[in-house]
């Protein structure tokens, strides 16, 4: 049995389905991403949609990774005043279970202050070489047998 490789594709597309606005590479910073955030999440609302929180990462945190680092990955719910931290840990576990449901490896201290982290995914070892076949070279006048 070989191990699954987690497909953020499918994964994000879950949140979104889930009314979270969810996006890869937005920005280059966590000011960038939660610019990008709020404007997903104004078009969703002109569209007749109520996204209930944002979720993503940035430049950075896709470089970090593409080196063999952890992604982070930043949430939030769209509430504000006190009731913001509780819904946002609320988020933060939905979106770590779906990740988890996905095959990814979460790490996260269960607080609105820390982000999500997705473990390195091991490198798919490239398939062996085929077999090298050497042609088969006769001397001239000879037959073959049968």
């Amino acid at each position: 049995m070989t191990a699954r490789i987690p497909d953020v594709t499918a994964a994000f597309a879950a949140l979104r389905r889930r009314g979270i606005v969810a996006l890869r590479n937005a920005g280059y910073t966590q000011g960038d991403g939660w610019a990008d955030i709020a404007e997903h999440r104004h078009r969703a609302e002109l569209a007749g949609e109520q996204p209930r929180g944002g979720f993503f990462y940035h430049g950075q945190d896709a470089e970090r990774a593409r080196a063999g680092g952890v992604l982070y990955l930043a949430f939030g719910a769209f509430i504000d005043g006190p009731a913001h931290e509780a819904a946002s840990v609320a988020l933060g576990q939905e979106v770590a279970e779906v990740l988890r449901a996905h095959g990814f490896v979460v790490t996260w201290d269960g607080t609105a202050d820390q982000r999500l982290a997705i473990e390195p995914v091991p490198a798919k070892e490239p398939p062996p070489p085929p077999p090298r076949i050497l042609p088969i070279v006769r001397k001239a006048g000879t037959r073959r047998p049968g």
